[in-house]
């Protein structure tokens, strides 16, 4: 994982961006794969920062960033609802 910085992205690359204080800009991370990316939005890592707030996944594609969808059309929040188990 690295904090988002100036590099040349390729296809597929992914990070995770986040709102803390609207309307402050957005903080990046860059994350190696969808499972890391679900384990910093849902808190599940000390290292990282504190990312309450509004959250999401983005991949690169050859024409700039744009939000994360599955193979069912979900994005990484609803991905991250689906599995969570009801109280």
């Amino acid at each position: 994982m690295a904090w988002y910085s100036e590099r040349q992205y390729k296809d597929g690359d992914l990070r995770v961006w986040c709102v803390v204080n609207p309307p402050e800009p957005a903080q990046y991370i860059d994350v190696a794969s969808v499972e890391e990316a679900k384990a910093i939005i849902s808190g599940e890592t000390e290292d990282d920062p504190n990312l309450e707030g509004v959250s999401g996944l983005e991949v690169f594609e050859a024409d700039g960033w744009h939000e994360w969808r599955d193979d069912h059309d979900r994005d990484i929040e609803e991905v991250l609802d689906a599995e969570t188990p009801l109280a």
